[in-house]
């Protein structure tokens, strides 16, 4: 077992510090429109200290605690994957000179020293998954890549959970998993408020190194397996689904009759492909000046809820909602294993949150796995 310390509030604010001299732009959780979401991080403040949030199927909105916990909530509509996969990206432009003659030119790609500070398990789970998606042998896809090196990322373990979070049925759990630099589990009660902290890599070790903290003791490490032990009995109590037969069962139950019902009530408005941690469809464009003399090629974001995205040359393969609909969910939690090797969700209850209309995919898979008489 590696060794545990322990940090107080001002501790953090050194911790974000020293990653700034060390050429690290640190990213992490903040106010920002009514929501927790991700940006430039540079003192403890600038952190939602005090705030959480309620969350329910299409409801979300923040909230005070009752104490200054820094950690106090559970994910926002923000994941991780902007900074990795990023939203709109250049590939590269085409001038064309007095002459009439053009060339051709790759954009740099952008890729900073990055200290993502927050990351949950279940944010953790999902850059792993899309490691895997753009890392693969034989087809690396080199800008991810890139960042995906810069990257120093400080997980924290989860202290509390909302009603829309089931990472435990996939595998995860409220305790950050292997490979983050640093882990941070928050103790917070009436008489103290202090972090453990836990290298991963050795990166993360020589950090620690030179901030100089004191070792935890017994009672304070178990007080911080408590309150995490104590979030994964909430998260499990929310819902349990067995894994190994979720491709069995969408696949099996294709023409269901529930994804006529899912279809009419879906929006089509892609709210949960953007939320997700893991999708990672895309589509390219390009830009053409008015003199039409340049010409830029960008890579941005798609979502498979769009008619264009199931357009093939002769017709539309996913013409109507229900089929958009349940293209996304038999690839998230079904043939994403035959991918991948694994299911493509982790758990984190965005795309329940953030549906207009309160589609939960827990309800849905099931609804599927149920034999249409007794819907």
């Amino acid at each position: 077992m590696s060794r545990i310390w322990r940090a107080e509030l001002n501790d953090l604010d050194r911790l974000i510090a020293q990653l700034g001299r060390e050429g690290f732009e640190v990213i992490g959780p903040r106010v920002e429109g009514q929501a927790i979401s991700y940006g430039p991080i540079q003192r403890v403040a600038d952190l939602p200290v005090g705030w959480t949030e309620e969350q329910s199927a299409g409801h979300y909105r923040l909230r005070r605690r009752n104490d200054q916990s820094v950690f106090g909530f559970t994910v926002g509509p923000q994941g991780w994957r902007r900074y990795l996969q990023l939203p709109k990206e250049s590939l590269f432009s085409a001038d064309r000179n007095h002459r009439g003659q053009w060339q051709v030119q790759e954009t740099p790609t952008l890729a900073p020293k990055r200290a993502l500070l927050g990351v949950r398990s279940c944010e953790w789970q999902a850059i792993k998954i899309q490691d895997r998606v753009f890392e693969r042998p034989g087809s690396v896809d080199q800008p991810y890549q890139r960042r995906r090196e810069s990257l120093f990322a400080i997980g924290v373990d989860c202290v509390t959970s909302a009603p829309t979070c089931f990472c435990t049925s996939l595998g995860g759990g409220p305790k950050v998993g292997e490979g983050v630099d640093l882990a941070l589990t928050e103790v917070v009660n009436s008489h103290q408020h202090f972090f453990l902290i836990r290298a991963g890599t050795p990166q993360g070790e020589g950090l620690l190194t030179k901030l100089n903290l004191g070792v935890a003791d017994a009672i304070q490490i178990k007080e911080g397996e408590r309150r995490i032990e104590h979030t994964r009995t909430q998260v499990a109590g929310h819902w349990k689904v067995d894994v190994k037969r979720l491709r069995e069962d969408l696949l099996a139950n294709w023409n269901h009759r529930y994804w006529e019902e899912l279809g009419n009530k879906c929006l089509a408005c892609a709210n949960c492909t953007l939320v997700c941690p893991t999708c990672f469809c895309s589509n390219t464009v390009e830009e053409v000046s008015l003199e039409g003399d340049r010409v830029e090629r960008f890579r941005q974001w798609d979502s498979c809820f769009t008619a264009d995205h199931g357009y093939l040359h002769g017709g539309q393969v996913r013409p109507d909602v229900k089929s958009r609909y349940r293209q996304w969910l038999t690839h998230k939690l079904a043939t994403w294993q035959d991918q991948f090797g694994e299911v493509g969700c982790t758990g984190c209850g965005r795309c329940v949150v953030w549906c207009p209309v309160g589609i939960d995919l827990r309800q849905a898979v099931e609804a599927l796995a149920q034999p249409e008489g007794e819907l």
